[in-house]
């Protein structure tokens, strides 16, 4: 997870979920994860 860069600095995150670590499980903690922060 990083920030945005350029025009989005402050606006997004980026998230890489790549190789083994890119599957339906980990999108759905990550998801998750950020549901329950954001609230």
């Amino acid at each position: 997870v990083g920030g945005g860069l350029g025009d989005f600095v402050g606006k997004i995150w980026r998230v890489g979920l790549m190789g083994c670590s890119c599957t339906k499980n980990h999108v759905n903690m990550l998801l998750a994860a950020l549901r329950r922060i954001i609230k």
